[in-house]
């Protein structure tokens, strides 16, 4: 993800190095394999993210599945029934800040595709 990050390792001596860097882009959320190439935007999101996606092999999203660090589903959002590319708003109110894993599957529950989500 896109961001100012602080690295900080240490040893079992106690000795640490610490160091900063900036990651400019990132080449998407999809996971090798998966049927769908997905965008998870804006990626640290606030109250609110979009899914943008094109499925490869025809098949119609049904539904987001979001679930948390511990693995708990803690929400699903319906996906418009239309194959080939799609978009589609949804709400992160209510939920506490952290990574989240968000998988979109089919009408069968299939995963088609996922990706990780971060609510500040």
């Amino acid at each position: 993800l896109p961001g100012l990050y602080t690295l900080t390792l240490s040893d079992e001596r106690g000795c640490s190095a610490t160091g900063s860097f900036e990651v400019s882009w990132s080449s998407g959320t999809s996971e090798a394999g998966s049927r769908a190439h997905l965008l998870l935007f804006p990626n640290p999101a606030g109250a609110t993210a979009a899914i943008q996606g094109e499925l490869r092999d025809g098949r119609i999203p049904a539904s987001l599945k979001i679930f948390d660090a511990s693995g708990k589903e803690v929400r699903a959002v319906a996906m418009p029934g239309n194959t080939g590319v799609f978009y589609r708003q949804f709400t992160l109110e209510g939920m506490a800040a952290g990574t989240y894993l968000l998988r979109l599957c089919d009408a069968e529950g299939r995963v088609l595709g996922e990706g990780k989500l971060v609510k500040r």
